[in-house]
């Protein structure tokens, strides 16, 4: 099959095409011609507006399948970040059984390989998430995981934290860790501050976080490992990362977008779709974590897609789970906080780029004889989320109605165009 790409601005510095506006020719997933009024494709994508950059990733995304298809299914994931701009997902192993071991990687890769994304495993660091046994993490990466964690598990065992950081040096693995210790504040809600005191709610404060954050700084210095601390959310976080950095530790940081465009202040509305984890946090937090994220403190940004059925949701705030999808609202969101801090440019790195240096992952290119693995967007086009955009098999999220400053269009992988039809023509 033939798509060709008509008219895109290219955003990839690595390509001699960076900044110039150019048609795309496809044929079987590779690009055999990038030049100008190229014609004669079976489909044709064109719209007024149209970026063209290579495939974004998500890390840390929850997938639901196995186990818990009601919430989210491997098609309907895959579909989902497709359209929300990514090719690639590196999802967390918080699944029935859980990712831990060789049979259940292999599952895994095996389920994506129809479907127009690419799977990057991340494996249990311990047997089934349970916090006491490790896994065996040489195996799961020689069957073809990428990384470590307990996903939203947090690992509690700091004799096991450091084991597993070891272990993967040998392999220069990475081990990821969620940067919140539920287990200091369990029944904790929102964030601790004047809106918790204002709904007589019991807060998390930051404490909850830095004591993660200190205790996977000081063992990934003392293994000489690797480590990324998943979904920072607090000021405080960022002053412990920035010293990391300066010691040139080998420490990374992601933060959700949530995070990065919204605060404590949404939770005003008692309205359980605001309910996160991280939770949000207060204006000095947010815009620490925005110039974090712009001083590369921060490394990524995440989708912190949680899928959760509407009985888990549609409960008094205290009982409903934490959690929201969006895998399809990123790059709006971002635009929405970032636009005025960065450029779109360094936007589109830190979505496309970053993580895969993080994780040892082959880039792209948009260029010539490669294969064609790329994320189409209108930057400067005002799009309306609605709950009828929604491909999640899970609809728990507070943003429908939202008016974002652009929109993605979906993706060109695997030899297929997956996105909002209205924009092409056969």
């Amino acid at each position: 099959m033939e798509i060709l790409i008509k008219k895109a601005t290219i955003l990839s510095p690595s390509s001699k095409y960076h900044g110039k506006v150019r048609d795309i020719l496809i044929h079987n997933g590779k690009i055999i011609k990038i030049g100008t009024r190229l014609s004669s494709a079976h489909r044709i994508i064109q719209s007024k507006d149209l970026h063209v950059s290579i495939g974004w990733l998500d890390l840390g995304t929850q997938i639901g399948e196995p186990g818990f298809e009601h919430r989210e299914t491997i098609q309907s994931v895959s579909r989902a970040a497709a359209l929300g701009g990514f090719t690639g997902i590196a999802p967390f192993p918080n699944t029935h059984p859980a990712i831990s071991n060789k049979s259940e990687v292999g599952f895994l890769i095996d389920k994506f390989d129809a479907l127009p994304v690419t799977p990057y495993p991340i494996a249990a660091i311990t047997k089934n998430t349970n916090g006491t046994e490790l896994a065996e993490l040489i195996d799961l990466q020689k069957a073809g995981a990428i990384a470590f964690s307990d996903g939203s598990r947090p690992l509690n065992s700091d004799k096991l934290m450091l084991l597993a950081l070891q272990y993967v040096k040998r392999i220069n693995g990475l081990i990821i860790d969620n940067a919140i210790n539920p287990a200091l504040f369990p029944d904790a809600t929102i964030h601790e501050g004047k809106t918790s005191v204002m709904l007589g709610l019991t807060g998390m404060p930051p404490l909850a976080e830095t004591t993660r954050v200190s205790r996977n700084i000081a063992l990934t210095k003392y293994t000489d490992s690797r480590c990324l601390v998943h979904n920072v959310s607090s000021s405080e976080s960022i002053s412990l990362l920035k010293k990391a950095k300066k010691n040139n530790l080998h420490v990374y940081a992601s933060t959700p977008v949530l995070n990065l465009a919204f605060t404590e202040e949404e939770n005003l509305s008692f309205n359980s779709l605001w309910k996160v984890s991280p939770p949000l946090r207060t204006t000095k937090d947010r815009t620490s974590l925005i110039n974090a994220l712009r001083k590369g403190i921060v490394d990524l940004i995440t989708s912190n897609h949680v899928p959760v059925e509407i009985e888990r949701k549609n409960l008094e705030f205290t009982y409903a789970d934490p959690g929201s999808i969006g895998l399809q609202t990123v790059f709006g969101l971002a635009l929405l906080a970032l636009s005025d801090k960065m450029s779109l440019e360094t936007i589109i790195e830190i979505l496309s780029v970053r993580p895969r240096k993080i994780l040892n992952i082959p880039i792209p290119k948009i260029e010539e004889g490669h294969r064609a693995e790329l994320t189409l967007f209108l930057p400067n086009t005002p799009w309306t989320f609605e709950e009828k955009h929604i491909a999640s098999r899970s609809k728990n999220t507070p943003l429908i109605g939202k008016t974002f400053p652009g929109q993605v269009l979906g993706t060109v992988h695997k030899g297929q165009f997956t996105g909002y039809e209205m924009v092409t023509r056969h």
